[in-house]
């Protein structure tokens, strides 16, 4: 490393000790240095430096590079000036960069890429990311104002004309007050403007490196105008000599300017539109997710009370079966016991049915293990076993099925008549402790058959 980069290095830790870190600071000053160095060793005419800005009634200290851009535009070489503004963000958000004319150049009205404060647009820039460059920042933006320079030089005005004097006193600031910001060694004299260059469309190199105000609307303690976007300068002297020279040529048309306008605006607006997008779009997702949670919840709270619904019928109909139960105790209670043919007698012709289908299919059953039985003994041969098994469950199965048909009728009628009977029948008292008392087998089994 040469000297020449080694005083760079220096002067870069010497700035970036003096800008504050954390809160209200640069939130990654490691990644700050890291870039800014890897920029300078290619580019050695950009110098390091910090300055204080004031605006909204606070003040901040920003770091920021100064000097020269050199580029090639036909077949000449030319320095333009400019300024790089490093927010505390970085590297999150991007460098803001402004051309800072010195009084002998003025600002290309009609240019794509810068306007008039001095502030550089470009697509690289609307586009920065984690992996973006300042080196590929700065290459790029050379290759643009190679294409067309964005100053043009002011001096083939007549000496006595305003603009010219303006120009001048403005120039002369310049010198004085890039004093505070550079050696006289790191100062190079003014390079005359190429042979036959007369018109007001070609770039000059600037006298010295200028720095550029980094805040529109925002004004320092010595009263220059701010002509970025940021901060304006507070304590430290750090003003450019920023004019706007009329040029020779006439001004833009209006189209010239709506097109511009739209240009700016279009870089702008993923930064500006576009988080807010974002932020509706995760609003609605939201939105309809709540919505679906709620349609789910309003779902289940309707299968719950269709359950309780459901809950309390089987309570009102187990009240009404415990009445026929507790009534049937009682009309038993001290009698000897039941003869299962005359309660069979007593019941209906369905119930009697459902008895008599429930005795056969149980005996057919028994009639199947008996001939299995006789198969294991050798009684019987395999074919007499599956005929008799075949004929068997075939009866057995018919009066399955005949039962079922007529507990289900059983069933229906039976609940009828509870219902029947809750309606007519008073709210029942208060229910009493009690012992337990056993239904007489005869007529429990009908019950548990249905």
């Amino acid at each position: 490393m040469d000297a020449t980069a080694a005083e760079r290095l220096r002067k870069l830790d010497e700035a970036l000790r003096l800008i504050p870190t954390g809160y209200n600071g640069y939130e990654n000053k490691d990644k700050l240095r890291r870039d800014v160095a890897d920029l300078l060793r290619s580019y050695g005419t950009l110098l390091p430096q910090t300055g204080s800005f004031s605006g909204s009634g606070r003040q901040v200290t920003l770091f920021y590079l100064y000097g020269t851009l050199p580029i090639s535009y036909k077949g000449a070489s030319y320095n333009i000036p400019v300024t790089i503004y490093f927010d505390p963000p970085y590297p999150k958000g991007p460098p803001r960069c402004f051309v800072t004319p010195t009084g002998t150049m003025a600002v290309h009205k009609s240019h794509e890429n810068v306007d008039q404060g001095g502030m550089v647009y470009m697509p690289y820039l609307t586009q920065w990311n984690a992996h973006s460059s300042l080196t590929e920042m700065i290459t790029r933006m050379s290759s643009i104002f190679c294409e067309k320079p964005p100053v043009y030089s002011t001096e083939s005005r007549p000496s006595g004309s305003p603009q010219a004097g303006l120009a001048g006193a403005v120039g002369a600031m310049s010198g004085v007050l890039s004093g505070f910001f550079s050696s006289p060694a790191e100062s190079s004299p003014a390079r005359p403007a190429a042979a036959g260059y007369r018109q007001p469309v070609h770039p000059v190199q600037p006298v010295q490196p200028v720095v550029a105000q980094p805040a529109p609307g925002y004004h320092g303690a010595h009263g220059h105008h701010a002509g970025g976007g940021g901060y304006a300068p507070a304590t430290t002297p750090v003003v450019a000599a920023h004019v706007i020279a009329t040029p020779a040529h006439a001004g833009p048309s209006k189209a010239a300017l709506v097109q511009q306008t739209e240009t700016a605006l279009k870089e702008r607006w993923r930064f500006v539109v576009e988080p807010l997008v974002d932020e509706a779009n995760a609003e609605i997702d939201k939105r309809r997710e709540l919505k679906e949670r709620l349609r789910q919840v309003d779902e289940q709270l309707d299968q719950l009370k269709a359950e309780e619904a459901r809950c309390q019928d089987q309570v009102r109909q187990l009240d009404a079966l415990e009445l026929e139960l507790e009534a049937f105790v009682a009309a038993n209670e001290g009698k000897e016991a039941a003869n299962p043919d005359e309660i069979r007698d007593q019941l209906d012709a369905d119930s009697r049915q459902v008895l008599d289908l429930l005795a056969e299919e149980l005996a057919l059953g028994e009639l199947l293990v008996a001939i299995d039985d006789l198969l294991a003994n050798g009684k019987i041969s395999i074919e007499d076993f599956m005929r008799e098994v075949r004929d068997v469950s075939r009866k057995r199965f018919l009066c399955q099925v005949l039962r079922q048909k007529s507990e289900a009728t059983l069933h229906s009628e039976a609940s009828s008549a509870t219902w029947a009977r809750m309606a007519a029948a008073p709210a029942p008292a208060a229910p009493v402790a009690r012992t337990p008392v056993s239904m007489p087998v005869a007529y429990a089994m009908p019950v548990a058959a249905m």
